[in-house]
This record gives structure tokens, sequence and C-alpha cells, in this order.
């Protein structure tokens, strides 16, 4: 059997959930409590409670012999004093178990020959185990000589078996206090858990039609909250990844048909060449005039083809400086994870494509590890000119930090990878309990790379981000 829709939603689930908690820890509570009274009662009628009270109403009743319309008010006055919450059948008894039944006590008049002659009360005849029941008979002589006799009964629920006790007022309360309770924290944890995860769940839909920049934007520190940072640096990595992916793929397709213009076209241009010569040696002056313009437009087709093929081979033109590409990724970060970075760029040469990706990358992990492992929303990066070529890419934070006696951990691990597939790389990492981190790349960028950039002012100072 399936379930309606509105049934398999969170916020059902998490009635049922209270009402699978709640109503049992009610029940026990209430099981709890019951049985104190219950010891508290037994212990009265061990002490001879009940004999006390039957003897005190014999007492007060003699006054009202032999009116019998007194006898039975009598009766009725002292059984309501005696179910009273205070002051009632002993002090201190269990007045929960006398609510719990509809009349707990009986009082009766019996003559000397057991005849009922006056009544207040229900009395059970029949023993119930599912009950707790006590009697006392206290003798009532009157002026005339007659032999009367005062019975009290006492009757309550034992706390085993109140839950399920007929009628009972205690049940129904139990039941819509369970019911409602488990409707208000299933509509408070509603509202905070299910308003979070469809956050989640929009950003996820917005991935799956490839908008990479859709960011949940989460910034609690509990677990969704860590989750969802670690979805949106996810999600950013992904968007690096393709990016890279395309850069790569359409490189390779330069290659690819740089290589078949020069094995096909090329080729046959340059055989048509020599075809072209050939005919003009075997026709002599008179037809030398004729192949001349047909020789003139091999040359220019070789020579043009030849240009293609240069140019599907040469390395594109990067469509941002790399100095442009720390700024985005240090914008992707401030969007991502909430981080206000400190960017100082000194200008310089451009890095070759591959050492450019491995310092974005080195950026983008020491980012992650503030945002994860910092507790802390600012960092600074620093690209700086050190002279003779070196240079030196700094990442740093002033945040919990950490000791590094304890080893390294998988994110400095793949830093140091990095930092060896770079041209005279070398990692250092500097931190300290409460004192913040600093991660320093040192690397050289060699001569045929350094291709001095156009002066640019934007890169000459420093910004806040």
């Amino acid at each position: 059997m399936r379930l309606s829709p509105i049934f398999r939603g969170l916020a059902a689930k998490l009635v049922l959930l209270h009402l699978l908690w709640i109503i049992p820890a009610l029940a026990l509570a209430d099981y709890w409590v019951l049985q104190r009274e219950a010891a508290i009662l037994e212990q009265a009628l061990a002490d001879g409670a009940l004999n006390q009270a039957s003897s005190r109403i014999a007492d007060d009743l003699i006054q009202d012999w032999p009116d019998q319309r007194a006898l039975a008010l009598g009766l009725d006055r002292h059984r309501l004093l005696l179910e009273r919450a205070r002051g009632g059948f002993a002090p201190g008894t269990g007045h929960v178990l006398l609510e719990l039944s509809e009349e707990p006590l009986g009082l009766r008049l019996l003559d000397g020959a057991g005849a009922e002659l006056a009544r207040s009360g229900h009395f059970y005849s029949e023993a119930d185990e599912q009950r707790l029941s006590a009697t006392s008979r206290a003798s009532l002589p009157t002026s005339d000589g007659r032999q009367m006799t005062l019975e009290l009964q006492l009757d309550v629920p034992r706390p085993g078996f109140s839950l399920l006790y007929s009628g009972s007022f205690e049940w129904r309360v139990l039941l819509s206090a369970g019911v409602l309770l488990a409707l208000a924290g299933s509509a408070l944890l509603s509202l905070y858990l299910v308003r979070r995860l469809n956050a989640i769940s929009k950003a996820v839909a917005a991935w799956r039609r490839g908008d990479l920049d859709q960011r949940i934007d989460e910034r609690r520190g509990d677990e969704l909250g860590r989750l969802s940072v670690e979805l949106d640096a996810m999600a950013a990595d992904l968007s690096h990844l393709l990016d890279d992916r395309a850069r790569l793929g359409a490189l390779q397709e330069r290659h690819r048909v740089a290589r078949d213009l020069h094995d096909t076209a090329k080729q046959k241009a340059f055989a048509l060449g020599l075809q072209i010569a050939a005919v003009k040696r075997s026709l002599g002056p008179q037809g030398h005039d004729a192949l001349e313009e047909a020789d003139r437009l091999c040359a220019e087709l070789r020579t043009e083809l030849a240009e293609v093929v240069d140019a599907f081979r040469s390395e594109p033109v990067p469509l941002q400086p790399f100095r442009s590409r720390l700024d985005m990724r240090a914008r992707r970060w401030q969007m991502s994870a909430g981080l206000r970075i400190k960017l100082r760029l000194d200008p310089g040469p451009e890095p070759e494509a591959a050492v450019a990706e491995q310092l974005l990358r080195v950026l983008d992990e020491s980012l992650a590890n503030v945002a994860r492992h910092a507790r802390v929303n600012q960092a600074q990066v620093l690209l700086q000119d050190r002279g003779n070529g070196h240079w030196l890419l700094e990442v740093s934070d002033q945040g919990i930090g950490f000791d590094p006696r304890y080893g390294a951990g998988t994110g400095l691990t793949h830093l140091a990878e990095r930092a060896d597939c770079l041209p005279q790389g070398r990692l250092q990492v500097r931190s300290a309990r409460n004192r913040g981190t600093r991660i320093r790349l040192h690397f050289l960028l060699v001569e045929e790379t350094q291709g001095e950039l156009a002066s640019d002012t934007a890169w000459s100072g420093s910004g806040n981000r």
C-alpha cells in the first residue's frame, strides 16, 4: 500500500516520530507517579488510616440518630470530605488515585441484621485484581440500645491498569497532550529543518541543470551548515574542473585539426605543385604561360595551409590574465564560504598554463582549509615578487590554527605534492594553536614564460574583499 504524498513528507514523519516517543514517555511518567501514590496509599492503609476515618465518622453520626434523612446527608458529607485533595482521607495519601475513580469511597449504615439503612457512593461486592480495595467497619451504638455498623470502602484502580481503565479522564488527557506535543514539536522542526533542506535541494537541482554558480549560502555551525559549506565547495571545484576540461578539450581539438590538415590537405597541395611543375616541363614554352597562374595559386594554397596549421598548433590566448583568474577565484570563495579576502598581487609576468593551474589549485585548497577549519571569516592572499624570477604565493588567516607536530592532513599533503610540480617549488606551513595559519609557496618563473605584461595599475596595490 502506497502512502499519500502528504504522509511521505518529513513533517508527517516527524509527527509520527514524536508520537512514538512522547506517548510512551508520558505513560512511563504516569506509571512512576501512580506507583509512588499507590505506595503512599498502601502505607496509609497499613497505618490504620481507613479504620481511623470510619471511627471518626461513626462518632459523628451517633448525633443524627434516629433521623434517617440526617444520616443519609451525613454519609454524603463525610464521603465528600474524605475525597478532598487536602485534609481528606489521610494527609499525604494518593489523591491522584482517588481522582482516577468516579466513586473511590463508599459509606453505608447497616442495622444489627445487616440490612442497609443509608448509603453514599458505590460498593463493590466482588474483588477485582485490577483495583486496590479495602473495607473498614466501625460499631455505632445508639441511645436506644440498638447496635449499628458503619462500613467504609476504598476502591481505586491499580497503577499498572490506569491507562486501560474504562472512561479514565487521565487517558484522554494523556493522549491529547501527546498529540499536541507531537504536532508542536514537528511543526517547529519542520520550520527549522525542512526550510534548510529545501534550500539544499534547490541548489542541487540547479547544479543538475548545469548552473554551478548557484550556492546554498548556509552559515550555521551545525551538521547541516557544515554539509552546505562542503557542497558549495564541491560545486566550486566542479565548476573549475569543467572549465579546465573545456579548455583542454578545445586545445586537443585544435591539435587534431592541425594534424589532419598537415597530413591531408597540405600534403595534397604539395603533390599538386609537383604535378604542375612536371606538366610545365613536359609542355615546354608553349604551355608555360597557361600553367604559371595555376602554379602561383598552388603556392598560395600551401602558404595559407601552413599558416592555418601553425595557428591551430599554437597555444590559445588565455581568456583572462593569471591575476584576474586569482581575483575571480577569491570572489568565488567569498560568495560560497562567506570569507572576506584581502588580496595583494604584485604585477609581473604571466606563468605558463600548467604553472598557473597548479597555483590556482593551491589557492583553492588553502582557502578551503580556512573555510572549513580556521573558524574565522577573514583571510589574506599575497602574490609577491622576490626578485630574480622567484615568487611567493601566501595564504594566511588568524584562526584557531593547529599543531604541525601531529602530522599533516590530506589537504596539506596535496599542497606539498602540487609544490613539487612547480619549478623550484617549496611549501612552508607555519601554524600554532590559536595563532592562525600561514601557507607559503615559493616557486620560480623560468625565462621562457616571463613575457612582461603591459603596465596594469589594477594590480599595483591591494584590494579588500
